[in-house]
């Protein structure tokens, strides 16, 4: 079974990249949906 992870973001910079790096550790795929955020959010994830 693979699974898949769908983490909306807004405005987290500063927490984006710790979270994709736990998250990879126990699943297959990740998707991260930026609202629109007006920091660096789409740039790190």
């Amino acid at each position: 079974m693979k699974i898949t992870i769908g983490i909306p973001a807004y405005n987290e910079e500063k927490n984006i990249a710790s979270i994709i790096t736990k998250l990879k550790k126990i699943t297959d795929s990740i998707i991260v949906c930026d609202d629109g955020s007006s920091d660096m959010t789409s740039d790190i994830s």
